[in-house]
């Protein structure tokens, strides 16, 4: 049985930073969607940084959101840890030494998927 994307649309089940991502792709190929969040439309808070790595960028730039971000994150090369008396453990690069390739960037997830929702 086939099933025409274009006609019957798709289900997104989470409105998360996956969910909202699929959901930009989707509009940019004219497939309709619909996301079913169990959540309430008001739940954001404040929430926890997350990295975006050159790959995620790269998916970001494609969906046409990287350059909403660029000015609300900051560009980081490593990954540090550290101990409890704040001493550093390991410090390791994650920024790519290919020049062409996108960097890293630090921003709260709650902007990313505020930017990622208006972009819609």
């Amino acid at each position: 049985m086939s099933v025409n994307l274009k006609t019957n649309g798709v289900a997104i089940i989470g409105a998360g930073l996956g969910g909202t991502a699929l959901a930009l792709a989707l509009h940019r190929q004219s497939i309709p969607y619909r996301i079913f969040e169990a959540r309430s439309g008001n739940s954001d808070v404040l929430s926890s940084g997350v990295t975006l790595t050159p790959n995620g960028c790269r998916v970001l730039d494609e969906l046409g959101i990287l350059s909403r971000l660029q000015e609300k994150s900051y560009i980081c090369e490593y990954a540090v840890t550290k101990d409890a008396d704040d001493k550093t453990v390991r410090k390791t690069r994650i920024a790519s030494d290919d020049l062409d390739a996108h960097p890293c960037y630090r921003l709260y997830r709650l902007t990313l998927l505020k930017e990622m929702k208006a972009a819609r």
